[in-house]
């Protein structure tokens, strides 16, 4: 039995007598990971990727170590229910927080967790004086920016392993709808009333209010009406959020895996043939210079994988695209991605990135992870915005 196994059932968690059967039937199935990382410079992966670690964590303690001890058929629909409501949305809710906690910390500033308030958890934050319209910006942003991440890393891997199981497939589309949930339920507001630029509340707003400044652009007009540019711009963004996942077809399967069996799972599907194949995703991000679409393919030739993106964005210039090649030199003991971006932006100009990550195994079952590299002053999903390092280091456990 490996040895995540062996210590719930040392602990009690998981029977002796179906030890064996859980432990034949999870090999036999969809691939498995748990990763651990400290990242560089406050890198929104230090949510985005430990969160979802302890979610899988979490959601296999309770199917495999608490499930099988509960008798009774209606507590434990019972309390699979709400064990699944309360651990899916916390793992939505979590890298939020630390996402907005991260970037705040990347420009000095302080970020404090005041109270849990259903359906979110009240906070603040507050930076040093001075600090320019870009650093709020970035701070503001954070939550999503992390949510948007734990996405695409998910929908990496989904092709990257040739599928995942429901319950981290699934995840993918709770963290795609939360903007759109923000926009239109949790902070829906009126972008024509003035009195919403003034309050600000909920973050679709703030990002909105934001961006505006970000280019010296006014909120509002000399007879005190709101800038019908920026009324424009709030209702576009929170409708595009909407639309760019609905032209996704995982995201019906990844909604699918969100409300299915958790311990059922999901393979990728490609058009082409066993030699050639093609398939995509979209993901919609908020940035320092709008909405951000990314547009991904997933490109299968002779047995070795190709991620490609595309991006755009509005009401600035944020155009980009970005390659990743898993596995692209494999030893017996060491395995590399590589991974570039370009871009060319508003206020930034042209730039990139590039990095390695390393995959070097320690025994069966554990890998040290790490990440390097490098990249210039611009723009980049949850990196620093300044020039410079990029990059981690962790321990991967395969199942």
């Amino acid at each position: 039995m490996r040895t995540f196994y062996f210590v719930l059932l040392l602990s009690g968690l998981l029977p002796c007598d179906i030890s064996a059967q859980m432990d034949s039937s999870i090999r036999a199935g969809f691939y498995r990971d748990f990763t651990g990382i400290y990242a560089a410079n406050h890198d929104l992966l230090n949510a985005s990727e430990n969160v979802r670690s302890s979610l899988k964590i979490l959601n296999d303690a309770y199917q495999i170590g608490l499930k099988p001890r509960i008798r009774s058929s209606f507590l434990r629909n019972a309390t699979e229910i709400t064990w699944n409501t309360l651990l899916k949305w916390s793992t939505l809710l979590w890298p939020h927080e630390f996402g907005h906690l991260l970037r705040t910390h990347q420009h000095g500033g302080k970020f404090v967790f005041q109270q849990f308030r259903f359906p979110g958890i009240v906070s603040a934050l507050e930076l040093p004086a001075g600090a320019p319209t870009e650093h709020h910006l970035l701070a503001l942003i954070g939550g999503f920016e992390a949510n948007a991440l734990s996405a695409r890393n998910i929908q990496l891997d989904f092709y990257r392993h040739g599928g995942l199981y429901n319950d981290e497939f699934g995840m993918a589309f709770g963290h795609r709808i939360l903007y759109p949930l923000y926009a239109y339920a949790f902070a829906a507001q009126n972008p024509k009333d003035p009195q919403t630029w003034i309050r600000q509340e909920g973050d679709p707003v703030n990002f909105a209010h934001l961006t505006w400044q970000m280019g010296n652009r006014a909120v509002f007009n000399a007879d005190s009406t709101v800038n019908p540019d920026l009324v424009r711009f709030y209702q576009q963004a929170n409708l595009i959020s909407v639309i760019w996942n609905l032209l996704d077809w995982n995201f019906y399967r990844q909604a699918a895996a969100f409300f299915g069996n958790q311990v059922a799972g999901k393979k990728p599907i490609y058009f082409g043939s066993e030699k050639s194949a093609w398939f995509y995703n979209t993901l919609f991000n908020t940035s320092v210079l709008g909405a951000e679409l990314y547009f991904w393919n997933y490109i299968k030739h002779n047995n070795r994988l190709y991620a490609l993106y595309v991006k755009g964005g509005f009401p600035y210039q944020n155009l980009g695209l970005g390659l990743t090649i898993p596995d692209l030199l494999t030893l017996q003991k060491l395995s590399v991605d590589v991974h570039a971006d370009l871009w060319q932006q508003d206020f930034y100009g042209t730039g990139g990135s590039a990095y390695a990550q390393l995959y070097i195994r320690l025994s069966q079952d554990f890998d040290l992870v790490g990440q390097s590299g490098y990249k210039t002053r611009g723009y980049l999903t949850g990196r620093p915005i300044q020039e410079g390092f990029i990059g981690f280091l962790g321990l991967r456990y395969r199942l």
